[in-house]
């Protein structure tokens, strides 16, 4: 018995001395441990806020794209009622030009028969021009003693038979301007167009040729003048 006693009492500081070395080595192990806890602890809330960080700029970033997705909105908004305002605009133009080339056209229609009505006069007044200078060549000459009993359409129509064209245009001028609604009218009107066409004058004899269907239109001398208009052209 005293010889257990004794181990025991002999092993007691080697037990003791193991049992603390034991604490020391756990209290180390868990300090180690609560240490490598902490780290991850530290990384884990280091990696939360990075992510709530990143989280935040995400945020910001979609709220930007839809600022400027409204902006883009707005300008595709206002863009397409401006080129609508355009296209209104360039209508309204357009239809004020139409107008204007109308009016331009009407106006220039009446230009044309007012130019048409002036070449009608320039014509006539040619056509009287030149019966005066047919007069004025023909003054010289003497009538005859029995053309003096006549009246002046039968001078006249006698100066035509004889094919004396100038002499039958001054007579025949002299009846009309002396005789303006007398019954042979129509007659000397187109015999000084025959008269003038026998001279060679054209545009002249038209003008009378023309004053007789005007003037006389269901005129015998009128179906005659359409006769020698068409041998004119």
């Amino acid at each position: 018995m005293k010889s257990v006693s004794s181990m025991v009492w002999a092993l007691a500081p080697v037990l003791f001395l193991a049992t603390g070395c034991l604490k020391t080595r756990s209290t180390a192990k868990d300090s180690e441990q609560r240490q490598v806890l902490q780290q991850q602890v530290s990384t884990l809330q280091r990696e939360t806020s990075d992510s709530s960080n990143r989280f935040t700029d995400v945020n910001e970033q979609i709220r930007d794209l839809r600022g400027r997705v409204e902006v883009v909105e707005n300008r595709m908004s206002s863009g397409g009622t401006e080129i609508e305002r355009t296209r209104q605009s360039l209508s309204e133009q357009n239809q004020g030009t139409e107008r204007k080339l109308a009016l331009l056209q009407e106006t220039i229609s009446k230009m044309d028969a007012h130019n048409q009505s002036l070449t009608a006069e320039v014509f006539a007044l040619k056509a009287e021009v030149a019966a005066l200078k047919v007069g004025q060549s023909a003054a010289a000459a003497s009538a005859s003693a029995s053309a003096a009993t006549k009246n002046s359409f039968s001078v006249a129509k006698d100066h035509f038979d004889k094919k004396e064209w100038k002499r039958a245009v001054l007579a025949f001028q002299k009846y009309r301007d002396t005789n303006p609604k007398g019954k042979n009218v129509a007659e000397a009107t187109y015999l000084m167009g025959v008269s003038f066409q026998e001279l060679k004058m054209k545009d002249e004899a038209k003008s009378f040729f023309d004053e007789v269907i005007a003037n006389h239109p269901k005129s015998n001398e009128a179906k005659k003048a359409r006769t020698r208009l068409k041998s004119l052209k």
